[in-house]
């Protein structure tokens, strides 16, 4: 062998020799990147199960407080921007300190999460356009809104939630709830003052006896 090819074979053998280090390299790398990108699904999913998790009222599962009237302003901003309908329940559950009181704190909150727990099938039931927003106001308070939805909707959701809780029973123990709703389309209201409104409507509701539906024209 002439020194030419021995230069030659020496070339290709570290040619070769690099092409494996760099394969080797590369394997190496990709196995990192996907063992990183597993790690930060991983990581992404259980801050987006964190953040679900502050949002989350404990005792019914829907949305707290202050979630639920950030998402309303929110919609309520966007409903008059795009000159769509919006529709607001709010229902307080009928004799709920009393129920506290007699039964127990614990026989309370089952009320709560049975309430919160059942409103969901309304739409698995009866899909609307547009998926509702459903919080816990607060006490014995729950909040619905309706995204699009105008007046004889949000009227039939009002009373289709009433018919709800009605239904429900802890035991002997009966529920009812005290129930007012609104809807408007494009008048220039801010959110606070769509949700006094609402509650005055639920203030009649309480008003008059309970257990009842009452509608707020605007």
């Amino acid at each position: 062998m002439t020194a030419d090819e021995e230069d030659g074979a020496r070339t290709r053998e570290l040619e070769r020799q690099l092409a494996l280090r760099d394969a080797l390299l590369r394997q190496v790398l990709t196995q990192r990147g996907e063992a990183l990108l597993s790690w930060l699904e991983e990581a992404r999913a259980r801050a987006f199960e964190a953040a679900q998790a502050r949002r989350r009222d404990p005792a019914t599962g829907l949305l707290r407080h202050g979630y639920f009237r950030t998402r309303l302003a929110f919609e309520v901003d966007r409903g008059q921007r795009a000159q769509e309908p919006l529709g607001l329940v709010l229902l307080d559950l009928d004799g709920f300190a009393t129920l506290n009181r007699v039964a127990g704190y614990e026989r309370g909150e089952e009320a709560l999460g049975l309430v919160g727990g059942s409103l969901p099938a309304l739409w698995i039931a009866r899909p609307s356009r547009r998926p509702p927003v459903l919080g816990r106001e607060g006490g014995d308070s729950f909040g619905v809104i309706l995204p699009g939805e105008g007046r004889a909707e949000t009227a039939a959701r009002a009373e289709e939630i009433w018919r709800l809780v009605d239904s429900l029973s802890l035991g002997t123990q009966r529920l009812s709830a005290s129930v007012g709703a609104i809807a408007f389309t494009s008048r220039l209201l801010q959110a606070d003052k769509l949700l006094a409104i609402t509650y005055l409507a639920l203030e009649r509701a309480r008003r008059q006896g309970g257990n009842q539906v009452v509608f707020e024209e605007l």
